[in-house]
Formats: structure tokens, sequence, C-alpha cells
């Protein structure tokens, strides 16, 4: 990889098993039960499931409780430091490595459900075809690649105007991202929707986590200077208010194996 993804590793490396705390992906949040349930739906009768960035396998874990699952889900995730706050979890199996190297591999029998959840636009876009190919190739027939990927933040998601402005820039985008899935000969396209869920969240909490840098990675590619002037104007955007109307904001693509 190189140092366009570097620093993005890096902001997660930092984070740690930590990311699993946060209020957005807290295992007790409105936002899990939400965002597992919308998952399952998309294979309820799934018995053998794949995450790809899987980060601290939070959301693989309650997946499997939600499915049912005999076997553990098996989370890919190239980040160690994530993976160490999945220790908890029995009903997963950590893997340290990105989606290429999950798609390099052949699993037998292929997979019932394969999903990326806030991991998509992480994929550099020099390696989305070969990465789409192995999602593919590791499907069985009638197996589902389910990709549900954060939206660029809209004006009401408060992450201020240098990070919005920065965004597409940063990561890799949706048509990007369509456009190989589309490519890839083996899958049909089932559906191209979106997801949003509000979620009520502290003003306090969302703050500490933009000027420690330690939430969404967008924060990471900001220097002192930028998150000093973003602070000012969420604070003065926020004004005395003690909690927000979160709206979190997903395109989300749906591929079958044929």
């Amino acid at each position: 990889m190189g140092d366009r993804d570097d620093w993005q590793l890096q902001h997660y490396a930092d984070v740690g098993a930590e990311y699993g705390r946060k209020h957005f992906t807290a295992a007790d949040s409105a936002f899990a039960s939400w965002i597992v349930g919308r998952i399952a739906s998309v294979q309820p009768t799934a018995s053998r499931v794949a995450e790809i960035g899987a980060g601290t396998c939070v959301f693989a874990s309650q997946l499997a409780d939600r499915l049912r699952l005999d076997e553990p889900v098996v989370c890919y995730e190239p980040v160690q430091a994530l993976l160490d706050g999945a220790s908890d979890h029995s009903n997963v199996q950590p893997v340290c490595g990105d989606g290429v190297a999950f798609g390099s591999r052949s699993f037998e029998p292929g997979f019932d459900l394969i999903y990326t959840k806030d991991t998509a636009h992480h994929f550099p876009a020099d390696t989305i075809d070969r990465t789409h190919q192995g999602f593919c190739d590791n499907l069985a027939t009638g197996g589902r690649y389910l990709m549900v990927v954060r939206r660029p933040p809209s004006e009401a998601v408060p992450v201020g105007r240098i990070a919005r402005e920065r965004w597409p820039e940063l990561y890799t985008g949706l048509d990007q991202l369509l456009g190989s899935m589309r490519s890839v000969d083996g899958w049909d396209e089932i559906e191209v929707t979106g997801w949003e869920l509000h979620v009520e969240t502290p003003v306090a909490e969302w703050l500490d986590g933009v000027r420690s840098q330690d939430t969404w990675s967008v924060f990471s590619a900001l220097d002192d200077i930028e998150i000093e002037r973003t602070i000012t104007e969420l604070s003065e955007r926020f004004g005395d208010a003690e909690v927000f109307d979160f709206p979190h904001e997903y395109d989300v693509g749906v591929f079958q194996a044929r």
C-alpha cells in the first residue's frame, strides 16, 4: 500500500481496541442494533459469513448471534490493533489481512454472505477490481456481497467544512466502487439503495472525538490548525445544545453470485 493508505491504517492503529467502544460502534448502541439488523436482512438464511474490514468485530459478533450461525464469522481486518479488541468474541474468526488478502485465498465451501460496512471507501482504487473479483470467487452460488459504504457527509453531518471538502480526495468514491463491482463476471446486481438512521448523540462526546482524532479517519487527515478551526465551527453550530441528531447516511450495493 502507498502513502495514501498508510495514514488511514495508522489512524486505526492509534485508536486500537478503543474504537469498539465509541458511541457509534459500541455493542449496546442503537446504531449497532439497527445496522446488524439491516445486514442480516440481506441474507437471512446465511450459514457462512465473512466481514472484510471487521475492526474490533463488534458487528460480526452480533450478526453471528442474530443469524444463529453455527460457524464463526470470518473477519478480515488489516489493523492488528483493532483485532486485539475482538478477544471477547467467541463467535468470530479474526484474520489480520485486507480485502486483497481475503480475495487471494480460496474458501471452500463458499460464503453465503460477504459484507463490508464503513470499509469499501478505504479500498485503494487500484486494487478494487482484484478485491471485488476475489469476493465474487469466494461466494457460494446464490451468495451475496453487501457493500455498506458511508455517504460523503452532507451539510447535515457535523464534520465541518474542511473535512467535508477534503473527503472526495481522501476516499474511493461510490461511482468507482460500483463501476468495479459491475465489471466483475460472475455475479449480478440485485440493488443499489440507501440506508439512513438518525441517532441522538452527545455534543461533548462528538467534539472530543474530533479534537482527539480518534473517531472518523477523516479527522486524522487534518492538521492541528484545521482541527481547531473545525472545533470552532462546530461549537458555534451546536451552541448550547447538549445533544444533536446524528444522521448516519449510507449507500448500499447488493450483488449475487451466479
